[in-house]
């Protein structure tokens, strides 16, 4: 997680150039406000998820999910648009590096969370 265009190894193994950097920082503010909204309508439609849950009334929880599951759309495609892209902006061996370089790092995490 993070700004991985930000990252020195990211950067130095990626061979970002400044402009590739001012690039993908310039697509994540872009997207910044409509993730964050996202964000908050998921975290709304969940809070009123769990509490019907509370209530124990099944009918009405089987309505919500629809409203929780479009708004966790909504945040997918979103995000999805930026990864896109940025994507656009590395070339293909970049992008090759990239892959190899994120895999590690959430292995990394994984194994971390583990222990």
């Amino acid at each position: 997680r993070g700004k991985w265009w930000q990252d020195e190894r990211f950067r130095r193994e990626l061979g970002l150039t400044t402009e590739q950097s001012t690039r993908l920082e310039e697509i994540f503010q872009k997207h910044q406000p409509k993730l964050r909204e996202h964000m908050r309508a998921l975290d709304s439609a969940e809070d009123q998820l769990n509490r019907l849950i509370e209530k124990g009334d099944d009918a009405s929880v089987m309505a919500h999910m629809g409203v929780v599951e479009a708004a966790r759309t909504e945040l997918n495609k979103t995000r999805t648009l930026m990864l896109l892209r940025m994507r656009r902006s590395l070339t293909a061996d970049q992008w090759a590096t990239f892959t190899a370089l994120a895999s590690e790092r959430n292995q990394r995490n994984r194994s971390r969370g583990q222990n």
